[in-house]
């Protein structure tokens, strides 16, 4: 239940996250937010990690923490810039394939049980989140019209290719963490990622104003604590059991949208979020049953 709860504060923050960067797109550039992100996070997760991490990085991680850098910040800049192409509703809706990838890397590459009755949930909750994304139906027509050009149609694409960089951190996480404190993990990350990603703003640098430097904050801080909260829980769950649980993400993309944008969800939106919070609340008791 506490991996539960966890996952459901990670969704509040990436939507956070997500609603920032498309309401600083207008003046701030993707990749100046890519880095904004990484610097603010790794402010956020130093004290942490001073005080309970610092023994986790040497030399001989050096190459998996760059790794994960690298994969870090193209996962980012394709996911931002998506953000920013795409409607918050769309862009939020399709992170959402990164369920599966979890789902199917956990049976693959570490092993995790898999029953059929999770995957029928896995399955629940892709249907909501095509009930949700059916508003923007006219989004996937676009997409699969090879003879029209749409930025909408671009940012999906971008949106859904992060999935699998964030889908490869998050299991390769769970791996790490086996043996390494989680603001180690992370730390490590953000020490590879954030310069790399520094050299590609400087290319498009501006300055921001106290306004926007104050949001970029509060992004970099919301993105971390999303990627703490998530970790954590991965570590305490399984991952086929947790995944199902991002679709959560959507109802606070949901939220925000009202809130700052003023989209109203319409009634497949609401239908589709009763379905992925059904699943995900299904998938909850089966590991309670299991582990009973």
């Amino acid at each position: 239940m506490q991996a539960v709860i966890l996952m459901v504060i990670s969704g509040a923050c990436y939507a956070g996250m997500a609603a920032i960067i498309k309401w600083l797109a207008d003046s701030i550039h993707p990749l100046e937010m890519v880095f904004f992100r990484n610097l603010f996070g790794l402010a956020a997760v130093l004290p942490f990690f001073f005080r309970n991490g610092s023994g986790s990085l040497n030399m001989r991680r050096a190459p998996i923490f760059l790794i994960r850098g690298i994969v870090q910040a193209s996962a980012q800049t394709l996911f931002y810039f998506g953000i920013v192409f795409a409607t918050l509703a769309a862009a939020v809706t399709l992170s959402m394939t990164q369920g599966f990838i979890l789902a199917i890397g956990a049976v693959v590459f570490l092993g995790e049980p898999s029953q059929f009755k999770r995957w029928l949930a896995v399955i629940a909750g892709m249907a909501g989140a095509l009930m949700v994304v059916r508003p923007d139906a006219g989004l996937l027509a676009v997409f699969l019209d090879g003879e029209t050009t749409d930025l909408r149609a671009l940012g999906a694409a971008l949106v859904v290719l992060s999935t699998v960089g964030y889908a490869a951190l998050s299991l390769n996480g769970k791996v790490l963490v086996r043996t390494l404190p989680i603001p180690g993990v992370i730390t490590g990350t953000l020490l590879f990622s954030t310069p790399l990603t520094f050299i590609a703003a400087s290319f498009v640098w501006t300055w921001p104003s106290p306004v926007e430097l104050a949001a970029l904050a509060a992004m970099g801080g919301l993105g971390t604590a999303g990627n703490a909260t998530l970790t954590r829980a991965l570590k305490m769950g399984d991952v086929t059991i947790l995944a199902p649980l991002i679709y959560v993400r959507l109802v606070w993309g949901a939220l925000f949208g009202f809130v700052l944008f003023a989209e109203i969800p319409g009634p497949w939106t609401a239908m589709g979020a009763a379905l992925i919070i059904g699943a995900g609340v299904y998938m909850s008791r089966l590991e309670a049953n299991r582990t009973d």
